[in-house]
């Protein structure tokens, strides 16, 4: 058994932090999700898809500066297998002071803290990115 959204967050941490322009990761349905709002949060340029031997691959562009900073300084897990937390539309925290952001599942796919609060929806907290 393994943990789709830990994998998903641990290379993308690991490549950010050895400065590597891109990383490459099987595509699965919920990984493509958390890539594309992330994406959509500014924190990776794009993502592309790739077959080989049967396999597909999602290969994701990580975003740096000028200076070689890397765009996500920090993402960490919020939720885990054993330890879910849920929370509603109205509960939903504010990361670093509005320079993160927070990953959430909710009926509406895998959305960022603003973009659940726009919609008026809660779900769970899959991570926090800053």
């Amino acid at each position: 058994m393994s943990d789709t959204v830990a994998d998903t967050l641990t290379a993308i941490r690991n490549a950010s932090s050895l400065g590597k322009p891109f990383v490459e990761l099987r595509s699965v349905k919920l990984r493509v999700s958390i890539i594309d709002a992330l994406k959509r949060a500014g924190y990776v340029w794009g993502y592309e898809f790739a077959e080989r031997s049967g396999v597909s691959f999602v290969s994701v562009a990580l975003k740096y500066s000028e200076a070689g900073l890397g765009a996500i300084r920090t993402i960490s897990m919020v939720s885990k297998p054993g330890n879910r937390v849920y929370c509603k539309r109205d509960q939903i925290r504010i990361v670093v002071q509005g320079l993160g952001v927070s990953l959430m599942s909710t009926n509406r796919g895998v959305v960022t803290d603003r973009e659940a609060r726009e919609y008026g929806v809660g779900g769970e907290v899959i991570c926090n990115v800053f």
